[in-house]
């Protein structure tokens, strides 16, 4: 193994020389400037319930596994609001809009790998999250766009991990994966992938180019 960048940033890689062929992005904190848990906070303040904070923690691997439907959730929440489903629905929507703000800076590197590389979606995502991934045109950008709660799986099961890589038909030391939370980057690496701990933008970019990945 060795290393690329300092401090707490940190990539590992291989020595083999295989060309990187695919870059394998995660979205909540990374494509979006903003993360889940804090957006559930937010929603906890439109609706001046601190009840949705701990539903959310209750069901959060159901959520993210899509065991439990928008419907659902919703109704647990409107037990504790004064809000019908239908309405708790829409002001989640409506929080995640205004939270979730697209990295516009990155998009525009995402477009430039694209010109030479596979871009690709693995995340841990609600059913929210992908509705609002829709409005925003982000379901769009990647092939394959690849969700948990779209398959039952989350970055922690290494079968997720694998799953990217049977979508692209690819090796794991041929992918770069990117993600905000070092504990997928660990998860990653012990399958071959050349994993990027994502801080800011002006870091990400500096590690592909490390990585010997074109801009052009």
């Amino acid at each position: 193994m060795f290393y690329f960048g300092n401090g707490a940033e940190r990539i590992r890689g291989t020595e083999e020389t295989m060309s990187i062929k695919a870059v394998i992005f995660d979205i909540g904190g990374v494509c979006y400037l903003g993360r889940m848990k804090s957006a559930f906070k937010e929603l906890s303040k439109e609706l001046n319930s601190k009840d949705v904070i701990n539903i959310y923690h209750q069901n959060e691997e159901k959520l993210l596994k899509g065991e439990l439907e928008i419907k659902d959730f919703c109704m647990l929440v409107s037990k504790k609001v004064k809000m019908n489903h239908n309405d708790i629905h829409k002001t989640i929507i409506k929080v995640w809009k205004n939270y979730f703000i697209p990295n516009k800076e990155l998009l525009i590197i995402i477009h430039k790998l694209s010109k030479k590389y596979k871009i690709a979606c693995l995340s841990n995502a609600t059913k929210f999250d992908t509705e609002l991934d829709k409005i925003t045109g982000f379901d769009k950008i990647f092939n394959p766009y690849i969700n948990s709660c779209d398959y039952g799986l989350v970055k922690s099961n290494k079968e997720f991990l694998l799953l990217v890589l049977k979508k692209l038909n690819l090796k794991a030391s041929e992918c770069v994966i990117i993600d905000d939370y070092e504990l997928n980057v660990k998860v990653s690496e012990s399958l071959g992938f050349k994993a990027i701990h994502f801080k800011n933008n002006i870091q990400l970019e500096e590690n592909l180019i490390s990585l010997g990945l074109k801009f052009s």
